[in-house]
């Protein structure tokens, strides 16, 4: 990203950072879905990971009066967990 402000709107002005480096994403899923005849019911599992290193993020400065100005930086690592039960009747 080329250090220069886009300054086309005097309230957020936006400027480049060459020092970033390239971000990397790793997720990982694993989900399990069953019926029960007897019961007619459904049931649904999943359970899901993200990992990002390098994650690039916004970096919002404000200055009163003159607007604010943003420049991408680094939240060098980022996880996410999620997780996901439920059962239902089967719809007739």
């Amino acid at each position: 990203m080329q250090p220069l402000r886009d300054n086309s709107d005097y309230y957020n002005q936006y400027i480049g950072n060459p020092d970033l480096k390239p971000s990397f994403s790793n997720s990982f899923s694993l989900s399990h879905n069953s019926y029960n005849f007897l019961k007619d019911m459904f049931m649904y599992q999943s359970l899901n990971f993200r990992f990002t290193q390098n994650a690039i993020t916004n970096n919002r400065v404000v200055k009163p009066g003159f607007g604010q100005d943003g420049l991408p930086a680094h939240q060098y690592q980022r996880q996410f967990l999620q997780q996901f039960l439920g059962e239902a009747p089967a719809l007739k």
